[in-house]
């Protein structure tokens, strides 16, 4: 099964799935829509980059979910810095931040353009400020290396012009002429110029065309047959011939867009400061009307459509629309930003933490919050929505009580938050046995929560001169000392000893035992531990302790961590002919284990999974050969109910469709077969859940023969949906056995049905 899980990484683009039928092998974003950096039309939709993805938007029902494309749906990359629609090819243009171009056409097959981005005469990054829609198949650039012209037909550059490192922020073609709108000034060249590529042969405009002696020009557009030019904070009408006009002006702001696609220029002004705000106008030429709309606090870019509505990117509260006088803030159900440090499942529920910490042990000061996925609604707690968290930043653990549900949150900057699913409360040195940071006597640094067995909870209390607390079942506080105060995370083993990582030079962690109040540190020193830097710890399903480090994993399977023996080991494995630790040269920042003990690993270079002995590799995911977003991985979870892994990256979450649940002591009565009937067009894997742990599977025609079996992985089995011949198995019922052993006579053997239709 190594290759199951990408078997079904990409799904046909701008294809809508419900959240919650998700197929083997099938991913899913959760990515922040509520900012907006660009925005173009067709005829019937309006499409948004958001900075990360792409959200479309029905003109004609505006009322409509908001379509959401991402690297998951099929777009190449994430990162989207620019979109333009060209309506003759009816074709999305999606730019990406390193210079990767996105052709998206209405109907076909998406093509990715790498010509940019592998211009080797070009170092560093390469940036696409501005879009114009130049001919019936071509697209002009304006970027930070010059200029160039795309066909997107034929997929290939019509001329590419550098300009020595002068940016160009706008671009457009006009009356013959291709005019570039740049740091120090407007350019032009006749598009029939034979030298065209060579920036020598474009002319600068100065103050003979009645622009001033020194200038930048930040915007250019084409409106009423006229040209238009954004010239630091004033807007000018320009006839190269006879002169320019200013027809306005912002003393506070630079022009920052120009947009000419209805009856009206839309005039843009950028956001600067809170007390220097961004603001957008409309101009209409034929009655000489100048219009603010005190909509977009921080535009980027607008559009006006066919019936005069405009559609604006804001950064800050995303999408709006304004339609008379009426302004209309587009919501969206999505995360508060990309930001995630912790993941946690709990019933179904996904709950996840945005804060950070530095590199100095110090708090970042994201002030995101935590957030929930439940129901497939987002529910977001920071500043901006409880008053009750207006001073709090950096939620880093988080952990939900097995019995009632209730939700802890841990402050690296102040303070552990309680949700009991209808008020909020928080818990300080003044009402706990936490204790404040010794050296920043104001904050109590949370950095780690976990339940015992008798789900009291405990805290890692970061610089506390105590720095281990607990929260009785009762309510009461505790609290420890121990070796090292510079603990984060609690993982808690078989025996309810509290394992905690340590930022102290010395110390990889340590282990506490709170019926002896003792606690030990492993090091460097006293274990296998090849470095002290140690970024997680989790337990397996057989109780054994899994430590990820700076390189690579150590495992303690010895059960008493106090013993004097117990020094951890290392899995070699046979890495290119040659045997090596497991994982050596990455460093593991998590480790999670699925229903049927498999680890996920996640690093810094993407996720492996490993067998549940860690000897082999089952898959490799990264973002070169599958839709995840970014390789840095910050934390994973798993939904043992359905087998749905989310992975926290660097750029946002997403989640996969994995093959492990958690298994049951005995399979249900009426397994669970999906899809069921698999109709001719699937050619994916079939899922069997709602197993024993591990069940033995046989499956078998209408007559008994027998054609495939396998082992649950936990509580769920998979099958290709093919005999022992690798062949398709022909239309039909089949029938599968299962049992906690080969013995299907067993008393809670069950029998499940598969229509295959061919």
């Amino acid at each position: 099964m190594k290759h199951l899980l990408t078997l079904l990484l990409f799904l046909s683009f701008f294809s809508l799935h419900s959240q919650n039928d998700l197929v083997l092998g099938q991913w899913e974003s959760h990515l922040p829509y509520r900012g907006g950096k660009s925005v173009t039309q067709s005829d019937s939709k309006i499409y948004f980059g958001t900075g990360l993805s792409v959200a479309v938007l029905d003109k004609n029902d505006i009322s409509s979910p908001l379509q959401r494309i991402s690297k998951t749906d099929g777009l190449s990359n994430i990162g989207v810095s620019n979109v333009k629609y060209h309506p003759q090819q009816k074709t999305l243009m999606v730019i990406y931040d390193d210079g990767v171009i996105d052709l998206v056409p209405d109907e076909g097959d998406l093509t990715t353009l790498f010509f940019i981005k592998d211009f080797s005469n070009i170092v560093g990054q390469k940036i696409i400020y501005d879009i114009h829609v130049s001919g019936e198949e071509t697209f002009l650039l304006g970027t930070n290396y010059g200029i160039s012209e795309i066909n997107i037909a034929t997929n290939e550059f019509v001329f590419t012009t550098f300009t020595n490192e002068l940016k160009v922020f706008g671009i457009c073609k006009y009356d013959g002429f291709i005019y570039a709108a740049a740091e120090d000034g407007l350019y032009r060249v006749s598009e029939n110029n034979a030298f065209i590529d060579a920036f020598g042969q474009w002319e600068y405009l100065g103050t003979e065309s009645g622009l001033p002696e020194d200038y930048s020009a930040g915007a250019v557009a084409v409106y009423n047959d006229e040209l238009y030019v954004g010239v630091d904070t004033n807007v000018y009408k320009v006839n190269p011939l006879v002169g320019a006009e200013v027809i306005h002006s912002n003393p506070e702001l630079n022009v920052g867009f120009l947009s000419a696609e209805g009856n009206r220029l839309v005039i843009g002004y950028p956001y600067e400061s809170n007390s220097v705000r961004g603001a957008t106008y409309v101009f209409d030429m034929e009655s000489t009307e100048l219009l603010s709309f005190n909509c977009a606090t921080r535009p980027l870019d607008a559009v006006e459509d066919q019936i005069g509505r405009v559609w604006i990117a804001d950064n800050f509260e995303g999408y709006h629309l304004v339609s008379g006088d009426d302004c209309n803030i587009i919501r969206t159900n999505s995360p508060p930003s990309v930001r995630n440090n912790t993941l946690k499942v709990y019933n179904g529920e996904l709950w996840a933490t945005s804060g950070g910490i530095s590199l100095n042990s110090g708090p970042l000061g994201f002030p995101q919050g935590f957030y929930s996925y439940i129901d497939r609604n987002w529910t977001i707690f920071n500043r901006d929505t409880e008053p009750l968290l207006a001073n709090i930043t950096d939620f880093v653990p988080i952990v939900i009580h097995p019995e009632t549900g209730d939700v802890y949150a841990g402050s690296y900057f102040d303070g552990l938050v309680h949700y009991d699913r209808e008020t909020l409360r928080v818990i300080d040195d003044s009402t706990s046995s936490m204790n404040n940071a010794v050296g920043d006597d104001t904050r109590t640094r949370v950095s780690g929560l976990a339940f015992d067995s008798q789900n009291n909870l405990w805290v890692s209390n970061y610089l506390g001169a105590n720095p281990i607390s607990v929260m009785r079942a009762d309510g009461s506080w505790e609290d420890f000392s121990c070796s090292s105060t510079t603990l984060i995370g609690v993982t808690i083993d078989d025996f309810d000893n509290k394992w905690m990582t340590s930022l102290q030079a010395s110390t990889g962690f340590v282990v506490f035992d709170e019926k002896e109040n003792q606690c030990k540190s492993f090091s460097t020193g006293n274990s296998v531990l090849e470095s002290n830097q140690v970024n997680c710890i989790t337990k397996d399903l057989d109780g054994d302790m899994w430590v990820g480090t700076q390189e690579g994993i150590i495992i303690f399977e010895c059960g008493d961590p106090f013993d004097a023996n117990c020094v951890g080991s290392q899995r070699i494995v046979t890495v290119e002919g040659d045997g090596a630790a497991l994982l050596k040269d990455e460093s593991v920042r998590c480790i999670t284990v699925d229903g049927a003990n498999r680890k996920w690993i996640g690093t810094g270079s993407g996720v492996f999974v490993l067998s549940p002995d860690g000897r082999d590799e089952i898959v490799y995911l990264s973002e070169d050969n599958s839709p995840l977003f970014d390789n840095v991985i910050n934390d994973i979870a798993i939904d043992g109910e359905n087998g749905k892994v989310y992975i926290g990256t660097d750029k946002g979450i997403q989640a996969l469709r994995g093959e492990a649940t958690t298994g049951n002591a005995v399979n249900i009565e009426n397994p669970n077969v999906f899809p069921n009937p698999v109709r001719p067009e699937y050619t994916g894997p079939i899922a069997i859940n709602g197993l024993a742990t591990d069940a033995n599977i046989k499956i078998t025609d209408a007559m008994g023969q027998l054609i495939y079996e396998t082992q649950a992985l936990g509580g769920q089995a998979i099958w290709d949906g093919k005999d022992y011949n690798g062949r398709r198995a022909a239309s039909g019922v089949y029938l599968v056995f299962s049992a906690r052993t080969s013995n299907l006579n067993q008393s809670d053997a069950v029998v499940a049905k598969i229509l295959i239709m061919n």
